[in-house]
């Protein structure tokens, strides 16, 4: 039975250079498509790869170097995340134009990487390259989502090492992936349930992650008493999209609650086997990829939080081509909005953010029990 799996293998590997090249080339096109109306400005070249530092912190970062109001930038920003996340980035103050760009663009890299790595890179693994080459990072690095890609590090770093009992490494990853709440919770209940025989384990994990985030908390309060209360209105002003904006229409806010219960309770119904166990990366990864249908979505950049598990199905010799089909699948949609392009359209439909969907729809598979067939270290159990 391990014959026809290694012949698949083999026969994926043969592929994969024309595959390569063939999904290089539908990135370079759907990337000029969806950057269009930059592409045909005054320097173009210059926004696209050096500056300006248009990242989610920029105005609270500013504010802080000149000395202003950090609660009064806060609210003007309307930024959907916690202020204690957004001073993190505080050392990009010292950057100027065009370095601060580059500068969070490489950062942004290098969380994605790692996050992916750590769990889809394992083993030699054809699924990597199609996740990486795909429209949310390329999305993300044309306009950087630092905030997202740290989230993705934490949610990567938490679920790779609850298996190793790695509990402060837990605790820190935690508390890092909260900087987006929605995406972080399913993670969060499926890993308090499968390490629900370690409590001492969970709470050095709270300790750690308590560890790392209490001192950025007390900079935020120190900052903006009131910070809190901003959050909450710029969360209820920010742009929803998908799943989010329909339950907005139907039951407002609690209709936003509603739908992140139902994720949460997926994400346990999927682990219902594993209590006590430690978790499975497969699982982990469609966990993760989970949390992108009850976040905000507005834009296909927060399709990030299902690469990892569209990376691992390359694992699956079986399912080796899906990161591949899915990836150029999203790259061929970007390509068929040119015609609006064309036709004076100031950027992609709203309607785009549809493509983080599929990329969780496609990681689906990996709810099955995997066949034994490409080989990945073992795992240490050992606290």
């Amino acid at each position: 039975m391990a014959e026809p799996a290694v012949a698949r293998a083999a026969r994926v590997g043969q592929g994969l250079p024309a595959a390569a090249a063939a999904l290089v080339l539908l990135a370079l096109a759907g990337t000029a498509v969806r950057e269009w109306p930059q592409l045909h400005s005054r320097g173009s070249l210059a926004k696209l790869l050096g500056g300006p530092g248009d990242y989610a912190p920029v105005e609270i970062i500013a504010a802080l170097f000149r000395g202003q109001s950090v609660a009064a930038a806060y609210l003007h920003s309307h930024q959907p995340y916690p202020l204690p996340y957004l001073l993190a980035f505080a050392p990009f103050g010292l950057l100027d134009e065009p370095w601060l760009r580059v500068a969070v663009t490489l950062f942004s890299v290098a969380f994605v990487l790692i996050a992916v790595w750590l769990l889809a890179g394992d083993s030699p693994n054809p699924g990597l390259l199609p996740a990486l080459i795909s429209v949310p990072v390329v999305a993300t690095l044309l306009s950087p989502h630092i905030t997202s890609t740290l989230g993705l590090l934490g949610v990567s770093l938490a679920a790779w090492a609850q298996p190793r009992r790695r509990w402060a490494l837990l605790g820190v990853g935690l508390a890092i992936a909260c900087v987006r709440p929605p995406n972080v919770l399913p993670l969060l209940a499926v890993l308090v349930y499968s390490s629900w025989d370690q409590p001492l384990g969970l709470l050095r994990a709270a300790v750690a992650g308590a560890a790392a985030l209490l001192p950025f908390l007390a900079w935020a309060f120190w900052l903006d008493p009131a910070w809190l209360a901003t959050y909450s209105a710029n969360i209820a002003h920010t742009d929803y999209a998908g799943l989010p904006l329909l339950a907005i229409h139907i039951g407002g806010t609690w209709g936003v609650v509603v739908l992140q219960a139902v994720a949460l309770l997926a994400a346990l119904l999927l682990a219902r086997a594993r209590r006590g166990r430690p978790l499975d990366p497969d699982l982990a990864a469609l966990v993760i990829a989970i949390g992108v249908l009850s976040s905000k979505l507005a834009g296909p950049y927060s399709g990030l939080y299902a690469l990892p598990a569209l990376a691992r199905l390359g694992l699956r010799p079986r399912l080796a081509w899906t990161p591949w089909i899915a990836s150029g699948l999203g790259w061929l949609m970007e390509i068929s909005f040119l015609p609006a392009m064309l036709a004076g359209a100031g950027g992609p439909p709203e309607w785009e953010s549809v493509i983080a969907y599929g990329f969780v729809f496609a990681a689906w598979p990996l709810a099955r029990r995997a066949d034994p067939v490409l080989p990945v270290r073992a795992v240490s159990s050992s606290a």
